[in-house]
């Protein structure tokens, strides 16, 4: 028995070697941390809810929302996921997850972010987050260089290129796409929320399985042999 176990030790951490890793990090960052020209503050320029659609390939589950930060303020920010009704998000949705974001929640990036239970997203489905500045004294940022969407991610645009949405309230509400600002280009837009992704497919690479196999086959060699001896 005992070198039964120790071969099924070694196949177990055999195959978990060879799985590819999993993936989490934000759904969409900035490569270098933005300019204090470039981040708002409610106290000047008022209170928004800010809203980014997109679309996400296989395998991807959210278990965060999040809200931007300069690494000093970040209030009370209601953030809120929802799954749209239809492909161009210009109808209804169903709201599947909120959070309150605060400064007691970690930094990763330029945004903090607070766990959720896991939400699964299916490929061709668009969704949209949506985050609100409903205190004073909260920032959020528009314009900046450097921003990059993870590979799993495909954010909507409008036609033009205008990827944001805004209006001004305090509630993390559904927005549609009559809503898109457009006087900011590309995916440089106003930003607040932003989702935390993790990757669950765990599909096993070909050596793996072709190693579990072998093992499978080697656990029955042992089993028969000792059935003969017994």
């Amino acid at each position: 028995m005992n070198q039964l176990l120790r071969f099924a030790v070694v196949l177990a951490l055999a195959i978990g070697g060879a799985m590819s890793p999993a993936y989490a990090g934000p759904g969409w960052d900035f490569t270098v941390p933005p300019s204090s020209d470039n981040v708002y503050n409610t106290n000047d320029q008022g209170q928004y809810d800010f809203a980014t659609q997109f679309t996400v390939s296989s395998g991807v589950t959210v278990t965060g929302l999040g809200f931007f930060s300069d690494g000093t303020t970040v209030n009370d920010n209601p953030v809120a996921l929802y799954q749209c009704a239809d492909t161009a998000c210009d109808s209804t949705a169903t709201l599947l997850a909120s959070a309150t974001v605060t400064d007691a929640n970690p930094q990763y990036g330029n945004f903090r972010y607070v766990t959720i239970s896991p939400v699964t997203l299916t490929t061709g489905v668009t969704y949209e987050v949506a985050g609100a500045t409903a205190g004073t004294d909260e920032d959020y940022t528009c314009c900046n260089s450097g921003f990059a969407a993870d590979p799993t991610i495909t954010i909507a645009n409008d036609g033009s290129g205008d990827t944001d949405l805004y209006s001004s309230s305090t509630t993390p509400d559904f927005l549609n796409n009559a809503d898109f600002g457009t006087d900011i280009p590309g995916e440089n837009g106003w930003w607040g929320p932003d989702v935390f992704l993790s990757d669950t497919s765990f599909v096993p690479e070909p050596a793996s399985l072709a190693l579990l196999g072998a093992g499978v086959s080697a656990l029955g060699l042992i089993r028969r042999r000792r059935s003969r001896r017994g």
